[in-house]
């Protein structure tokens, strides 16, 4: 991943953020990187790189679906529909079965030299992308709102449990090596 610099004050128009898109001026104080073989990214000093954003490995295609995850899982409240973050739990698993074949593909092609690209691939396989949801407490009315105090209290319960069970599935993950 690419160190991230600091400038306090802007010597020119920088462009914009990437993040949150607002214009960044001269003057102003912003972050930035330069992966690579690749163009100067900046970002504002309130915005944070996203993983997605600093990484031009493979695991680009995992950080996004990580981040989306996420995104899903802190939307989520006992109004959503489970679908939503089962779908995007999914995405996460169909794009890492899409890289360790990538890695797995690389090793074979490297041979003998391809034993890193294995491991990477060994490692993605390992990580349980399986997340297994509790059934919902309570069905809603029309009205989407609960009958009372137990019932609104076991719902935000059950939300909470699967947002937890996000976090724990996505704090395993084995990252780049």
């Amino acid at each position: 991943m690419a160190r991230t610099n600091t400038v306090n004050k802007a010597a020119k128009d920088v462009g914009n953020c990437l993040v949150c898109r607002k214009e960044l001026k001269k003057g102003d104080a912003y972050k930035w990187f330069k992966p690579y073989r690749s163009r100067k990214r900046v970002a504002c000093t309130t915005c944070h790189f996203k993983n997605s954003h600093t990484c031009t490995s493979k695991w680009v295609t995992i950080y996004e679906a990580m981040e989306q995850l996420e995104d899903v899982a802190n939307e989520f409240d006992y109004r959503t529909d489970i679908s939503e973050v089962e779908d995007a739990v999914q995405e996460l698993t169909d794009a890492c079965e899409e890289v360790e074949s990538e890695y797995r593909e690389a090793a074979e092609a490297w041979g003998d030299a391809g034993a890193e690209m294995e491991e990477k691939a060994d490692n993605i396989e390992d990580w349980d992308t399986d997340v297994d949801f509790d059934e919902k407490p309570h069905e809603l009315d029309d009205d989407d709102e609960p009958k009372n105090d137990d019932e609104r209290d076991a719902l935000e319960a059950w939300v909470c449990d699967v947002q937890s069970a996000v976090e724990d599935m996505l704090g395993n993950c084995p990252g780049e090596m």
